[in-house]
């Protein structure tokens, strides 16, 4: 692989301190970057070389001299020039986004405005996280505002559920049990993700987005995607066909305490806990429930998709195993990502196709949102009884 510039915006915040820069460091280690590289950390402090490398520690020293660190205003053009003088020399440039939503524009902008997005003499790739907006509307603008400079292909939107082991094999377990993933076979099929812990110091975050938005939007819905759709098709067409739930198919909840946590209104309606019964209106799942469940302050921290059959057996793929079962020993999620990111390998990258359909979803059912009672729940519980009683109509019980 040809040399290969990091360009990282915001590099002086959380995410890149606790999962960008160990991950690099990882791959590193691994002798899986190019042997020539470069990682500048583009933001708005005042710092010297020595306190930007300070910022995270145990790098080690053959790694940190990689870093460089340029400060600018995401708005102006004088710290992109001083990046493009950085830059010089490299053909391959990765720009990481681990700034707020609001200034990807800017950004985006600046970079075309200073030739740093032309990709003549080699690639551009252009790297973003979650939210990939708050609902339909602005995700188009955000896919506007990146296609305004990047072509699709150019642009990987991290999900870090898709680089777990379970959901990277999922395309070869259908391999072999596909044949028996259709509505003449499957009785029903159950996704979870079980958080056995509360919002922590995320409340102002949290409050404004809830479980829905912040879980089911994306990584559940994405993986029952990849369940759904064949080994010939795509993740659009399933999300495209997915059966929007009724009122009475949707189950919102809220754990005790949610009101006292830091930062969270007295009067939040907000959720921390979801289920829903869904489906897949297409030749091949017709008929068939696909139920989802989520929350915070539950009985055990797993995420885990079970499938049940119509002869009664099953099989349950363990996304984050339950307690007490053996955790692979596999790369940390940003690990994975960044090393598919530079083969230029989109495969467990949401497209922006997806992305609006997931959102077109969500939308319909906030759509009722204010008709849907909020079940408050115990913390250390499973979540509400009306999520119990909502699969148990189909004479079905989850896997608990």
């Amino acid at each position: 692989m040809q040399k290969v510039l990091f360009v990282v915006f915001g590099a002086t915040g959380d995410l890149s301190q606790r999962k960008l820069m160990p991950a690099l460091v990882a791959l590193y280690q691994k002798k899986q970057l190019p042997e020539r590289f470069d990682i500048i950390g583009f933001g708005r402090k005042e710092l010297t070389q020595e306190q930007f490398k300070s910022l995270f520690s145990g790098l080690p020293e053959d790694f940190a001299k990689h870093l460089v660190y340029v400060k600018g205003d995401y708005d102006a053009p004088d710290g992109y020039q001083r990046l493009a003088e950085q830059a010089r020399g490299f053909e391959n440039i990765l720009f990481y986004l681990t700034t707020p939503p609001e200034v990807y524009g800017s950004i985006v902008a600046q970079l075309a405005a200073s030739g740093l997005s032309d990709g003549t003499s080699g690639w551009r790739r252009v790297v973003i996280e979650k939210p990939f907006g708050s609902d339909l509307a602005s995700a188009k603008e955000l896919n506007s505002v990146l296609h305004s400079v990047f072509k699709e292909e150019q642009v990987f939107r991290i999900d870090h559920y898709l680089a777990k082991e379970t959901v990277r094999k999922m395309p070869s377990i259908q391999a072999q049990e596909g044949i028996r993933w259709n509505k003449d076979h499957v009785d029903h099929i159950q996704i979870t993700a079980s958080e056995d812990f509360g919002i922590g110091g995320r409340g102002g975050f949290y409050d404004q987005t809830g479980a829905l938005r912040d879980m089911v939007q994306s990584h559940l819905l994405q993986i029952l995607s990849l369940i759904a759709m064949d080994a010939y098709g795509n993740k659009s067409s399933v999300l495209r066909d997915l059966v929007v739930p009724g009122e009475k198919d949707v189950v919102r909840g809220q754990y005790e305490g949610y009101l006292h946590e830091q930062g969270i209104p007295q009067a939040s309606s907000t959720e921390t806990f979801v289920a829903l019964k869904t489906g897949v209106a297409n030749e091949r799942w017709q008929g068939v429930p696909f139920y989802i469940r989520t929350g915070k302050q539950m009985a055990a921290r797993y995420a885990e998709v079970v499938i049940f059959y119509k002869d009664k057996s099953g099989i349950v793929m363990p996304i984050n195993p339950r307690p007490g079962m053996p955790k692979p020993n596999t790369p940390e999620g940003h690990e994975v990502l960044l090393a598919k990111i530079l083969q230029g390998d989109r495969r467990l990258f949401p497209s922006a196709d997806e992305i609006e359909l997931q959102w077109r979803f969500i939308d319909k059912i906030r759509a009722q949102w204010s008709s849907t009672q909020l079940h408050q729940y115990p913390a250390g519980s499973t979540g509400p009884e009306e999520a119990d009683e909502l699969i148990r109509r189909s004479s079905n019980a989850w896997l608990n």
